[in-house]
């Protein structure tokens, strides 16, 4: 979403005429692909994880914008945000501190680990393609 904000910064209103430019611009079109991976991402870890455990998961990627958005896009964030960003990161810990131990005997948690690092290392390059 960061980048679909910080690309649409010189692009006129989106209407059916100036959707080309929308599509010729490499960061919001990496955005859009970044927001897709992300939303499929979601679906995945859905299948794997109960909704208890994925939805406080998912509350973290507003963490991730507001750090993106503060120290990247440059924009100040008020008491409210932080207290937000605050609150997600302590209900997760708990979360995280309060949970069952899980048998995983039926899944390679390798083969996870290894997609969930290939998905982080294609969005730091992709981020760093920016620059």
């Amino acid at each position: 979403k960061g980048l679909q904000k910080e690309g649409v910064a010189d692009l006129p209103e989106l209407s059916v005429h100036t959707f080309e430019q929308y599509v010729h611009s490499r960061r919001w079109m990496l955005g859009i692909v970044l927001d897709i991976a992300g939303a499929v991402v979601g679906l995945v870890s859905l299948a794997l994880l109960p909704i208890s455990v994925a939805q406080p998961i998912f509350c973290n990627g507003l963490v991730v914008l507001a750090l993106f958005s503060a120290c990247y896009l440059k924009e100040r964030l008020g008491w409210h945000e932080w207290g937000a960003v605050l609150f997600c990161v302590v209900g997760t810990t708990l979360l995280a501190l309060t949970l069952e131990p899980t048998d995983y005997v039926g899944m390679d948690l390798l083969w996870v680990q290894a997609k969930m690092g290939g998905v982080l290392l294609c969005a730091v390059l992709a981020i760093l393609a920016l620059e």
